[in-house]
């Protein structure tokens, strides 16, 4: 997906990561304090803070742009699984519209169902799933046989 809504959820994790950052450092200086002037006045609060900026920084991906199906976060390992998902997702729509050229009908539909299942907001996915089942098979291909050779420069 390269539209503005990956760039803006990404920023958003980012940001909550950087906060929650900025609460376990502010977190740990209270909680120094506090051991050093002997009140838990300070050392308590700052406790509190510093373990919600590590639930912060721990917390799961979310993406309501794809309906939040990122897997889990693993801190232990690498997070590269949310790109090889939308690169699934790209692939499937891309193999569609070119079935749908082809004219393999029912196997384009079936890579854009399958992209349904997964997320209904990835470009027009939503659409063209149920125009087919709106208007049946001969009006679905009336409207996205012209769309489709568009986007490949097919005239």
């Amino acid at each position: 997906m390269s539209d503005w809504r990956k760039t803006y959820w990404q920023s958003f994790n980012v940001a909550g990561r950087l906060v929650g950052a900025c609460f376990v450092l502010v977190g740990a200086i209270f909680v120094i304090y506090g051991m050093i002037s002997g009140g838990a006045m300070f050392a308590v609060p700052g406790l509190v803070v510093a373990v919600l900026g590590v639930l912060l920084v721990c917390a799961r991906p979310y993406r309501p742009d794809l309906h939040d199906s990122a897997p889990p976060k693993d801190v232990r390992t690498n997070s590269d699984d949310f790109f090889a998902i939308e690169q699934r997702i790209e692939q499937l729509y891309e193999e569609g519209r070119r079935l749908f050229l082809q004219g393999k009908h029912e196997e384009a539909l079936d890579r854009f169902k399958r992209i349904y299942e997964d997320t209904t907001v990835f470009r027009d996915v939503e659409e063209i799933v149920n125009d087919y089942y709106a208007n049946g098979q001969d009006e679905w291909i009336a409207k996205y046989q012209p769309r489709f050779e568009r986007r490949s420069g097919v005239a």
